[in-house]
């Protein structure tokens, strides 16, 4: 897996903010992952705001984040650490609903799930007023917007749609 954060401070309201991409890979039994939330929460201490952005390689929920239920789940362990990294941090997640990850080169076959999120410690008020909202953003290569012949994946094309946040 791999980790980009970036400390950004803004010197007219003094805030400190964390703008973390993440990309999960998982392992035999999920401690690259545990490893990874606990070197960034060790790194995120002074923050006024995280923004945690990325490929998670697990759903949050089996029944509505996946086209189908089965599917290897993420174990007990790990989510224990997840829960522990977002209640830490007070991460909630800017809900947006559609999958993001094609498991086929084919779209009309693909498994798909939701495994591209993000989240921001924004209080509720503050999401109130603020009003962030997620969506799929339009890149010209992904398997959605650039299929081959019959609807196939062509060479070089993503089998994620990105994620993008924005606010009013």
């Amino acid at each position: 897996g791999r980790a980009l954060l970036t400390r950004v401070y803004d010197p007219h309201s003094h805030n400190i903010s964390f703008i973390i991409n993440l990309h999960l890979l998982w392992d035999g039994n999920h401690t690259t992952a545990t490893s990874i939330l606990k070197l960034i929460s060790a790194r995120i201490t002074e923050a006024d705001y995280v923004y945690l952005l990325g490929d998670f390689n697990f759903v949050q929920d089996r029944h509505k984040d996946r086209s189908c239920a089965d599917g290897p789940s993420p174990p007990s362990s790990f989510l224990t650490a997840w829960h522990r990294f977002t209640s830490t941090h007070l991460l909630t997640e800017i809900h947006q609903p559609s999958h993001t990850h094609f498991s086929s080169t084919h779209v009309d076959t693909a498994n798909t799930s939701r495994i591209d999120r993000i989240y921001t410690s924004h209080t509720e008020a503050e999401r109130g007023a603020y009003r962030p909202f997620s969506y799929l953003s339009h890149v010209p290569n992904t398997l959605l917007t650039s299929t081959g012949k019959g609807g196939d994946r062509s060479p070089g094309i993503s089998d994620h749609v990105p994620v993008s946040l924005a606010f009013p």
